[in-house]
């Protein structure tokens, strides 16, 4: 596996599609940005912290490499601050906001690896099929923490 990630420098999303899908995620998931501003505050300091957003990330199931975290942190104007003020996650969230369309047949081949070929317009059907199998054998282990986690007693 280590051939392929040299061949191809692999990530599972592009620095753009992450942005784009955390942004989305954030609007989805609360009803206004002044709410997800405050559960994304849970020690009330009134403002986040870099480990806020590497756990808002997480909490997300984005799991991002350090290139990827510097690049989000930059783009939200952390990259040089320890913290996000209120004002700057409006700013940063409050952007412009691209509508992911849906997919009807997730079994179809070609719909499963549709994200890999919108965000590297130039790999092939095959190329993108190796990529996303790459990216799945990458966080296996910590998917498999995660899992094991969970309680299952408690559904």
């Amino acid at each position: 596996s280590s051939g392929i990630n040299a061949e191809y420098g692999l990530k599972c999303m592009s620095n753009e599609e992450l942005e784009r899908q955390f942004r989305l995620n954030m609007h989805e998931h609360y009803t206004n940005l002044r709410a997800a501003f405050k559960a994304s505050d849970k020690e009330s300091l009134g403002y986040l912290r870099k480990i806020d957003l590497r756990r808002i990330l997480f909490e997300f199931n984005f799991l991002v490499d350090d290139e990827q975290f510097d690049f989000l942190l930059k783009r939200c104007g952390m990259e040089k601050k320890s913290r996000m003020s209120y004002e700057k996650f409006l700013k940063f969230f409050e952007g412009p906001q691209t509508e992911v369309s849906g997919i009807d047949n997730f079994d179809a081949l070609e719909n499963r690896i549709a994200p890999f070929i919108a965000s590297y317009p130039d790999l092939g059907s095959a190329e993108a099929c190796a990529r996303m199998k790459y990216c799945v054998s990458e966080i296996k282990e910590v998917l498999l923490q995660a899992f094991t986690a969970v309680d299952t007693r408690e559904y």
